[in-house]
């Protein structure tokens, strides 16, 4: 009689989808028609996962083939080792530790690697700076570890090195979410989850109003930089984020010709346009002169629909290339926005923030609702339909864009 033999196969396990719109991918042993799945600390989209096991891969996405491949094979090898195989003992064999006691700069590597084959740079910086963070108060640091007595004493010791609480949370949530992911892969127990109300909450940092005036955006606008300088090219880029809902320095950056679809300009937020791959959510901005002036002065419009808006980034770039330049941009604007501001007397700091602020002040005070302002910032909210670009016709979208863009005449 044959013996029957188990089987190590990795799979995308799509039986529930994570929120960021990515699949867990496990390791899935199958023994006399019953199924085990354990998890791998990988989770892909559908198209990640067909790129990772298409024929021409390369780069990360290489790398997390052979990875998987690795798992496969030495799964494989332990369940051939016994000569009655049951799940009990494949799993006392082949995970002789648990997740929770292994090195969490490991998890976070692990996790760090899977954004950047997702070509999530800036998420993947996020979490570098936090496991750095970490690592510098206390090595070798374990998952059990983290418990709400360390996390007090890991705040005290930032806030005694100077760091902003805005930079303890930027640090404590990377965290956190790697806390949940192994809560959710059944890796960590809830039970001693350190966060929350009677446990460790991360602290926010206070909102300091950002915003300027109509009076020092009318300074801004009326400003002209001498010829040939930098000022003139990201002053009006600045302006275009105003007029443009706030728009993100990336999201502009990143706008293509075929965005720009007849009187409006619809787009995705790089920020969340993986959290919303199931379901894509978009932001509609209405083209008033002020815009089409900008586009005309800097833009591409007339090349083709895959052409980028603005002659900032080549399709030649890598994703990471991409990234590099988005920031060196958000660095330069920020810098002349600086000198701009000390050139027509504005005591602030004028930052790519401030454009975002200030145009949901400058709404707000025009009379707009907070759900119109929400949805042109593309939050998502309980008040707002998932669909929101239906929620204010395009009437009402083109009449608030015209009188922001008579606020500085």
């Amino acid at each position: 009689m044959k013996k029957s033999k188990a089987e190590a196969k990795i799979v995308l396990d799509t039986r529930r989808i994570r929120k960021d719109g990515t699949y867990p991918v496990k390791l899935r042993m199958t023994f006399k028609r019953e199924r085990k799945y354990y998890s791998t600390t990988y989770n892909l989209a559908e198209q990640y996962w067909e790129a990772v096991n298409g024929e021409n891969n390369r780069g990360e996405n290489r790398k997390i083939k052979l990875a998987l491949a690795a798992i496969e094979t030495s799964a494989q090898s332990c369940a051939d080792n016994f000569q009655n195989f049951s799940f009990h003992d494949f799993e006392s064999a082949y995970f002789p530790k648990s997740v929770k006691t292994r090195d969490l700069a490991e998890i976070y590597t692990q996790y760090i690697d899977q954004l950047k084959s997702e070509d999530r740079y800036g998420t993947a910086d996020n979490y570098n700076s936090s496991i750095v963070s970490l690592k510098k108060y206390k090595a070798k640091l374990k998952l059990t570890d983290i418990t709400p007595q360390f996390l007090k004493n890991y705040e005290k010791n930032l806030l005694n090195e100077g760091k902003s609480v805005s930079t303890i949370g930027i640090y404590l949530r990377p965290l956190r979410a790697i806390i949940n992911k192994a809560i959710e892969d059944g890796n960590f127990s809830r039970d001693h989850y350190p966060f929350g109300k009677g446990k460790y909450q991360i602290p926010t940092g206070r909102n300091i109003k950002k915003a300027l005036s109509k009076e020092e955006l009318s300074l801004i606008a009326n400003y002209i930089p001498s010829t040939g300088s930098s000022q003139a090219f990201y002053k009006d880029l600045w302006l275009f984020s105003f007029y443009c809902n706030g728009m993100n320095v990336a999201d502009i950056c990143h706008l293509q010709n075929k965005n720009i679809q007849g009187k409006f300009i619809i787009y995705q937020r790089r920020k969340t346009i993986n959290k919303y791959k199931a379901s894509p959510k978009y932001i509609k901005v209405a083209i008033t002169g002020s815009i089409q002036e900008t586009i005309n002065k800097w833009g591409t419009r007339n090349s083709t629909p895959d052409e980028y808006l603005f002659p900032i980034l080549n399709h030649s770039m890598t994703a990471y290339e991409q990234k590099k330049r988005t920031k060196e941009i958000t660095h330069n604007l920020n810098d002349n926005m600086k000198t701009v501001a000390k050139a027509v007397n504005i005591n602030k700091n004028i930052t790519s923030y401030t454009a975002r602020h200030s145009f949901a002040t400058i709404m707000k005070n025009l009379g707009a609702s907070t759900e119109l302002i929400s949805e042109s910032f593309g939050h998502s909210s309980v008040s707002v339909t998932n669909n929101y670009l239906d929620c204010f016709d395009n009437s009402t979208l083109e009449h608030f864009a015209t009188q922001l863009s008579n606020v500085l005449k």
